[in-house]
Order: C-alpha cells, then sequence, then structure tokens
C-alpha cells in the first residue's frame, strides 16, 4: 500500500496557522505568524509545545523512523522551514524567553498582497 503524497511544507503551514488548533501558532499580523519555540529539556515542556512538530512529521510521513523523538520532530520542522527562505523569513527569534519561547515568521511573497492570494501561488507552485 503506498503512502500519500507529502504536502508542500509552505502550504500545509499556512493551513496549519490558519486552523487554531495548535497552541502558540497563529498570526501576530497581516503575513506573520508565531511559532511555539519551547525547548525539549525544560521541566514544563508537554505533548502540546511540540504538537505542531509532531503534525509536520506525521504529515511528511517521517512518524514512522521517529514515532517518540520529539527533538527530531522539531529538527526536521525546522530544517523544512529553513529551505523555504524565499518564502518564510524568520524576523524574530524569542526562542530563549523564559515565559513564551517562541519566533516570529514573516511570509515573504512580493507577488501576493495578502494571505489568501499567497494560498492560491502557493498551491500553483
Amino acid at each position: 500500500m503506498q503512502s500519500p503524497p507529502k504536502p508542500q511544507f509552505a502550504s500545509w503551514l499556512i493551513e496549519q496557522v490558519e486552523t487554531g488548533q495548535y497552541t502558540g501558532l497563529r498570526y501576530v499580523e497581516q503575513n506573520k505568524f508565531r511559532v511555539p519555540w519551547k525547548h525539549n529539556s525544560r521541566k514544563d515542556c508537554n505533548d502540546d509545545d511540540s504538537k505542531i512538530f509532531r503534525a509536520w512529521a506525521v504529515a511528511s510521513g517521517k512518524i514512522n523512523e521517529f514515532p517518540n523523538d520529539k527533538a527530531r520532530w522539531k529538527t526536521n520542522f525546522r530544517c523544512a522551514l529553513n529551505n523555504l527562505s524565499l518564502r518564510f523569513k524568520m524576523i524574530e527569534d524569542n526562542s530563549k524567553n523564559q515565559d513564551d519561547p517562541h519566533k516570529i515568521y514573516e511570509i515573504i511573497n512580493t507577488d501576493c498582497k495578502s494571505v489568501s492570494s499567497y494560498l492560491i501561488w502557493a498551491y500553483r507552485c
């Protein structure tokens, strides 16, 4: 049985931001969103903190290789995000913030003025 094709990360991530189902993953301004970035070694780190990273591991098919490796899920997510430097730019790194560790990314696309038009463009690519 063949597994479904791996989704395009950029489109997938924007969809996840828009669902509101992940704690801390949300828009902060038009075309800017935040990603929770709590370190796995923190005593207050729980499953909710790695939920978006796990979701990408499932969507990309990597969950079978690393079913319980939260650090690997986060690494794969970070690498996918960094590989799309023409679409996403980290504009704030608050990952060391004790109270609310997160990173803020901007959706970069000079041809699109809004997230909706960005999604249309992303699906064409």
